[in-house]
């Protein structure tokens, strides 16, 4: 009895019409998954780049804006804290002169308030930085500025819990200037800011 030879299977026994269509299909199947595999990785990576470049971008921008803001409050407590105007009425103190002064500075600067204050050492001759004061020093500086101060507490996602319902602290972009008479007596501060709550 003569057995039947075996038939090889595989690529070796398909016709040429499936043989050249397995060429064409099959780097098809594996070239087109690992090209949009790798426009996958490569578009992520993009889209990474992009957005911190603008992020940082949007942050050197808002740095640039705060600076310059400090620097204009500075800028206006040290026209105020050299004024001849502030040194002519600092020589007649009881005129009243001095708090008519002060308000039309702090009109014309644009400041949110301003005070002069008595000679003291542990003051900076020229500070300017943001501050977070409580309700009883904020009061102090500026008394008329307490209703603006509470910020109301919204609860949203992520955020750690808490039973406040405001915020009562208030942040200030605060300057001081020493007033000095024109043979270097320190006569005393002028310290003026903006309410940023």
């Amino acid at each position: 009895m003569k057995l039947a030879p075996i038939r090889r299977l595989g690529f070796q026994t398909l016709s040429i019409r499936n043989k050249l269509l397995v060429m064409v299909l099959v780097p098809l199947l594996v070239v087109l998954p690992l090209l949009g595999l790798i426009v996958l990785v490569w578009s992520n990576a993009a889209v990474d780049r992009l957005l911190i470049t603008k992020i940082r971008s949007d942050l050197a921008v808002a740095s640039g804006y705060f600076e310059r803001v400090l620097g204009e409050v500075g800028a206006s407590t040290a026209a105020v804290a050299d004024s001849h105007a502030l040194h002519l009425a600092l020589a007649e103190p009881d005129s009243g002169q001095i708090n008519r002064l002060l308000i039309d500075f702090k009109a014309r600067e644009g400041l949110d308030f301003i005070n002069l204050l008595a000679p003291d050492g542990a003051l900076r001759d020229a500070e300017t930085h943001v501050a977070v004061l409580g309700v009883a020093p904020f009061a102090q500086l500026a008394p008329a500025l307490q209703a603006r101060v509470a910020v109301p507490l919204v609860a949203t996602r992520n955020a750690a819990p808490s039973t406040r319902t405001a915020e009562d602290r208030a942040m200030v972009l605060l300057s001081t200037r020493a007033v000095r008479a024109g043979d270097g007596k320190l006569l005393g501060h002028v310290q003026a800011g903006v309410l940023l709550n």
